[in-house]
């Protein structure tokens, strides 16, 4: 699923995939990543870094919502707007894959 049909669309079942031959590090609250297919890596803040983790650990993103919310102060709809943007930017850059949580 391309995360562009996403608008409108409740994020809660969905999952994050990170594809096969993406590996990623935490370093002192940034996140580096590689993508050993492409030779290309990224770096991600400390809130990018805390959405990678808990993608990684195979959550939801209602889950990752909920966990983020009780981590950081912001309206929910903000931080729902601003996971859409980082899930769009790294599913663009071939890292992710999005389904659906059945």
């Amino acid at each position: 699923m391309n995360p562009e049909n996403l608008n409108g669309k409740d994020l809660h079942d969905l999952k994050v995939k990170i594809k096969k031959g993406v590996v990623f590090k935490d370093l002192d609250n940034e996140m580096i990543i590689m993508d050993m297919d492409s030779g290309k890596y990224f770096g991600l803040n400390e809130t990018g870094a805390a959405i990678w983790t808990l993608i990684s650990k195979h959550h939801t993103l209602g889950e990752v919502l909920k966990r983020l919310l009780e981590e950081y102060e912001v309206p929910a709809q903000q931080l729902e707007n601003e996971l859409r943007g980082f899930l769009k930017a790294i599913y663009e850059k071939g890292l992710v894959d999005v389904e659906p949580s059945t």
